[in-house]
């Protein structure tokens, strides 16, 4: 099949050009996601490590959290129907 100017095998659609320059894109933007979500993956982990402020500081919170929880309870605010102004 020869080439002609316009890029695309003569004789053959458009759309299979487009196509053709699809994929390559798409299985970049895959790599690309899937790098970037492993890299996210070790930086939380190195970030929640064992010892790390990080760590300790979201711990406490959570434990303030659950203690308000089992002290307090639930409370249910009644609302009024219609929007606020």
């Amino acid at each position: 099949m020869r080439l002609c100017k316009r890029t695309w095998p003569v004789g053959c659609p458009r759309e299979a050009n487009a196509h053709c320059t699809a994929q390559p894109q798409q299985a970049f933007s895959k790599a690309l996601e899937q790098t970037l979500q492993t890299k996210a993956e070790e930086l939380f982990k190195h970030a929640f490590a064992n010892g790390s402020p990080l760590a300790s500081k979201l711990e406490s919170k959570i434990e303030e959290g659950f203690q308000r929880f089992i002290e307090d309870g639930i409370r249910w605010d009644k609302k009024k129907p219609g929007f606020k102004k």
